[in-house]
């Protein structure tokens, strides 16, 4: 029998896997097996065949074991990973400051090339206005 880090009843952070990142209640422990139960995670849908239980069957929807090196104790993944919400946070305000300067300078760069275009070329690109051009000719 292996020593286990969670026990019973402890709220655990999973580390690793399809369920990454959710937390839940340590429902059951087998040391035997090295798995744990957690609360709300690896849930699955299990047949259950008619019985005087239940006369017409059932589908239950059940947590299943995850083995107890993909979880961590929710104390101790929420002072490892203090930091990095804040990092995250501030590098995506980073990214927004920063998005609209580039667009100001893509459309000064646009506008100044629209601007030799239409000093090249003396015909008005618009119809109405080459129109209105050839009656005041």
């Amino acid at each position: 029998m292996a020593r286990a880090h969670v026990k019973r009843n402890d709220i655990v952070v999973v580390i690793t896997g399809a369920d990454q990142g959710k937390r839940g209640k340590v429902l059951d422990v087998d040391r035997a097996k090295g798995r744990v139960i957690v609360e709300g995670v690896n849930r699955r849908k299990k047949h259950v065949r008619r019985s005087q239980l239940h006369p017409q069957g059932a589908i239950d929807e059940r947590e299943f074991p995850i083995h107890i090196s993909n979880v961590m104790q929710a104390d101790k993944y929420d002072a490892r990973h203090e930091g990095e919400e804040e990092s995250k946070a501030g590098s995506s305000a980073e990214k927004a400051v920063a998005a609209p300067a580039e667009e100001e300078a893509t459309a000064a760069g646009a506008a100044a090339a629209s601007d030799e275009q239409d000093g090249e070329s003396e015909e008005p690109a618009d119809e109405e206005a080459a129109q209105d051009d050839k009656d005041n000719e």
